[in-house]
């Protein structure tokens, strides 16, 4: 028995009377002596997961030519949808029972598992995609944080480059350490720009003859100028990081931070964009997910 919810049930029903309505059911064929099957087409039939996987294939296709098309003419990459079939789908609404934390006994019985080292592997899979997920939040609040920070360095840097000006054009005095204060801003404004420039790929770049090779010949360029950022990025940690120690004894005249904590945003900078890099080389080298065969989410 096939435990159902009292919605599906009445669905269930609805379709039997349905088919009886438009004649289906004295077209019903026997399938290996048995009868009386929810659902049948027209001409009596059962229907088959390919029944449902065929118009699922075709629908992907269609979207996936069309995206193919706008996305050339926009010139990005197109936003593609994976391989779906009904087995696909049976897989996810396991993987989201799962998710909900219903019973895996339980969710045993619903699936029709015979085994439930079929049952618990969904759920291990659906305990990874939550980490996957977790991670994902842990990224955007770390992105959001840089983000503050950027905004707040541009904030300080206006309004105490405004407040001298004022000082200095309307009230004949100037504030002393506005200068040093707005410098500060402005470095720590522009390397914390830089990485935000790199996660988003913004940095300038020249691609005359990168747009001029094949695909496979670009991903090699690819490889080759973020290998070469790579070894800038890790020398000019090295050296800056000397440069910083040094100069954390040394203080800026007027307001008395020392240099070194100016200068700290550099290292710390190249750091984060080195991260960067590095992963997006992961994502270069990984290898998408087959499309056929296996359970599978959508």
């Amino acid at each position: 028995d096939i435990p159902l919810t009292e919605t599906a049930r009445k669905s269930l029903i609805k379709q039997r009377e349905l088919d009886f309505i438009l004649g289906r059911r004295s077209k019903e064929k026997s399938l290996e002596g048995k009868r009386n099957f929810v659902f049948i087409n027209s001409v009596g039939k059962q229907f088959t997961p390919q029944s449902l996987d065929h118009p699922l294939i075709n629908i992907v296709n269609t979207y996936n030519k069309r995206e193919c098309v706008i996305a050339e003419g926009e010139c990005r990459e197109p936003i593609l949808l994976p391989h779906i079939t009904a087995h696909i789908l049976r897989h996810t609404a396991c993987t989201r029972l799962a998710e909900a934390g219903i019973d895996p006994k339980a969710l045993q019985v619903i699936m029709g598992h015979s085994d439930i080292a079929t049952t618990m592997d969904i759920y291990n899979h659906a305990d990874y995609e939550r980490i996957q997920n977790e991670m994902k939040k842990a990224e955007n609040i770390l992105w959001q944080a840089v983000d503050w920070v950027l905004y707040l360095t541009m904030i300080i840097m206006v309004i105490v480059t405004f407040a001298n000006v004022i000082g200095r054009y309307v009230f004949n005095h100037s504030i002393a350490a506005a200068d040093e204060i707005a410098r500060m801003a402005f470095v720590w404004l522009t390397y914390i720009g830089s990485i935000v420039a790199r996660k988003e790929g913004s940095h300038i770049r020249v691609d005359i003859v990168v747009s001029l090779v094949p695909p496979a010949v670009r991903k090699v360029f690819d490889v080759i100028s973020n290998l070469l950022m790579d070894g800038i990025m890790i020398l000019t940690i090295r050296v800056t990081m000397n440069l910083v120690m040094e100069n954390l004894t040394y203080p800026m005249p007027l307001t008395k931070i020392p240099y070194g904590v100016v200068q700290a945003i550099i290292p710390l900078s190249m750091l984060f964009m080195l991260i960067i890099n590095i992963f997006h080389l992961i994502q270069m080298f990984r290898k998408q997910p087959a499309e056929e065969g296996g359970e599978k989410t959508a």
